[in-house]
């Protein structure tokens, strides 16, 4: 947190074996990560954010990494076959 104790910046990640089989608790998860560094974005615009950023809900792992600011914070999704993992960040700009 910065002296305005805001937060500048948080992660969340999951296992691909999570993506696969609770798929459904690690949107809600990323979406409360959401929620906690804005909470003035409606659910929408939540799930807006997630679906930008290409987390599909479909439970597979994929080699990507896409970011999309939504003021005033950046939302980092990166996932990776060979870290087996996924990762959503949000940061401060």
């Amino acid at each position: 947190m910065n002296k305005e104790n805001h937060i500048e910046k948080i992660s969340a990640a999951v296992s691909s074996n999570a993506l696969a089989t609770q798929n459904k608790e690690v949107k809600i998860a990323f979406e409360a990560l959401l929620q906690s560094v804005d909470n003035t974005l409606s659910i929408q615009q939540q799930s807006a954010i997630l679906e930008k950023l290409g987390f599909t809900g479909d439970g597979k792992l994929v080699d990507h990494t896409k970011s999309h600011s939504h003021s005033p914070f950046m939302y980092t999704y990166h996932s990776s076959i060979e870290n087996d993992s996924a990762i959503l960040q949000a940061k401060l700009n």
